[in-house]
């Protein structure tokens, strides 16, 4: 039995990445066709988009908050600033793309690029990564 090939994007770091080459905040119509063609160049089959979804203040607090979290980034990025602690891609406010990265529908674009490439798309929803101001909470 032949299993598909994965390939898992971080997609606040590819975001982060394509703004900086473009000067302004890139969203997800951003990512380039040519690294696209390259995937389904090198046979992937289906692009996990992890960190798509939208997180909460809250939680991003508790990580800016940690201790242990700030002297592991001051040993590995000396020079970092609040911005650089995002919090945990897994502490999901809303299962919704973020509107500066061009919302749902920007999703859906990229879905139909992809598939245009023979490239399927995974995205996770895992009830219990829940951040702490997440409406369900408060529901």
């Amino acid at each position: 039995m032949r299993h598909p090939s994965l390939l898992q994007l971080n997609t606040r770091i590819a975001i982060e990445e394509r703004g900086r080459a473009l000067g302004r905040q890139a969203t997800l119509d951003d990512l380039a066709d040519h690294a696209l063609d390259a995937f389904a160049a090198a046979q992937v089959e289906r692009l996990y988009l992890l960190g798509v979804w939208r997180t909460g203040a809250a939680s991003r607090q508790v990580s800016r908050d940690s201790e242990s979290l700030r002297a592991e980034l001051a040993r590995a990025l000396p020079d970092h600033t609040d911005d650089d602690i995002t919090g945990s891609p897994f502490a999901i406010r809303t299962y919704r793309v973020r509107e500066e990265w061009g919302g749902d529908e920007a999703l859906a674009r990229l879905r139909h690029r992809l598939a245009e490439r023979g490239i399927g798309l995974v995205l996770d929803f895992v009830l219990n990564h829940t951040a702490l101001d997440h409406e369900w909470l408060d529901e």
